[in-house]
């Protein structure tokens, strides 16, 4: 698979399990758990990616 799928899975499942979290904890301040989750999702998405790419160059 390449790069950007792997890192876009990721963050797709970490983005879902963080809007979880936050739901519970804000007792269902839908609009703050979505507004956290997509940026916490769009920031693991390019940690991801950038350790995946420093990796491939490794190998």
């Amino acid at each position: 698979m390449s790069n950007v799928l792997i890192a876009f899975l990721v963050s797709i499942s970490a983005t879902a399990w963080i809007y979880n979290k936050f739901m519970r904890s804000t007792g269902g301040n839908t609009k703050n758990a979505v507004i956290s989750a997509a940026v916490a999702g769009i920031a693991i998405f390019i940690f991801m990616l950038l350790v995946l790419m420093l990796i491939v160059s490794w190998l």
